[in-house]
């Protein structure tokens, strides 16, 4: 079965869901807060921090692997030794055998080749080269590397959002303790998530690129 970026964003909801409803019942079964403020610090500055790096990393490789995709690009060999016909020179007949493949490629219908694009025409002694691009697909190899990539992304700054949130009232979520306690919880637990959501996702994006 191959491996999809929705299958990937789908385990990673599940898991955070998991994690969600576990950290909920663990806080509201307290009856104290389970970290200090100084604590509570560390962790929300350190999944901020994380969270931006992790951020960025995807970002640049997003951009690295959609410049290294390109179109497809295909040879087709036409050999002209021995099929001049009397009285055609090699290269009226490398024209001829030009014209036949661009007439063959125009007739193909709804083959996978057709409409395919002669990108360049080279004749050497062992016959004509004919480099064929293939068009692009309906969701080009660069667009399917960002999508791939959207979702660690996304996660990412949903992390990177809600430990700057709790960080800059470290004092009053101590005092509100099942709500730090909940956060605590979501962000430790989730982040060993989210960094395997985005090492398969990076993976797969490498493989499509």
């Amino acid at each position: 079965m191959k491996l999809r970026a929705s299958d990937l964003a789908a385990l990673f909801e599940v898991y955070m869901l998991g994690v969600a409803l576990a950290a909920l019942k663990t806080a509201l079964d307290a009856h104290a807060s389970w970290f200090s403020e100084t604590a509570s610090f560390w962790v929300y500055a350190m999944t901020f921090l994380a969270s931006v790096v992790l951020l960025s990393a995807t970002s640049a490789a997003a951009a690295v692997l959609s410049r290294t995709t390109g179109p497809e690009v295909g040879h087709r060999r036409m050999a002209t030794a021995g099929l001049e016909p009397s009285g055609q020179s090699k290269e009226d007949t490398a024209e001829a055998d030009i014209d036949e493949l661009l007439s063959s490629l125009e007739h193909r219908g709804p083959n996978p080749g057709a409409g395919r694009l002669v990108t360049e025409v080279k004749r050497t002694t062992a016959g004509t080269m004919v480099r064929v691009a293939s068009p692009p697909s309906a969701l080009g190899a660069a667009a399917r590397v960002q999508l791939t990539l959207m979702g660690p992304r996304i996660a990412a700054g949903v992390f990177c959002t809600l430990s700057a949130a709790f960080l800059s009232a470290v004092t009053y979520f101590q005092a509100q303790y099942t709500i730090n306690n909940l956060a605590i919880l979501i962000l430790s637990y989730g982040w060993g998530g989210l960094v395997f959501y985005t090492i398969a996702s990076l993976f797969l994006a490498g493989r499509q690129a």
